[in-house]
């Protein structure tokens, strides 16, 4: 009889983690994730991968409570890792993939926030 308590405690604790707010969140943009991957004969060229600015800015938005002032490790290792690692795949095949049109390197110690403003005022900038 003592198991009992000690399982219903950890189910509790189970349930707590999957709802968490992020928890949620990831669960709330997987459901914004509507897309047919590209599937012609280059599908794998990493001139596929490319991810739209809008896409980008949407994806901050959607996190930034999460984000804050944090830096791309925080938003890889909390957000696009758990919302890639079901599928196995990419950020960018999340979305099927798109022609790279501007090739971008960025730090990862800068913040994402900083990052995503320059390349929202950069597609602005060429619309």
């Amino acid at each position: 009889l003592l198991w009992w308590p000690i399982c219903l405690c950890l189910t509790h604790l189970l349930a707590c983690y999957e709802n968490t707010p992020l928890q949620q969140a990831h669960r709330d943009y997987r459901e914004q994730i509507h897309c047919t991957p590209y599937a012609g004969p280059d599908a794998d060229h990493p001139h596929r991968r490319g991810v739209p600015a809008g896409v980008l800015w949407d994806f901050f938005e959607h996190y930034r409570a999460f984000i804050l002032d944090r830096n791309m490790h925080y938003v890889v290792s909390n957000i696009v890792l758990p919302l890639t690692e079901s599928s196995r795949t990419s950020f960018a095949d999340l979305w099927g993939g798109r022609t790279v049109v501007h090739f971008v390197s960025h730090s990862w110690n800068t913040p994402f926030i900083d990052f995503a403003e320059a390349i929202r005022r950069h597609a602005e900038s060429v619309a």
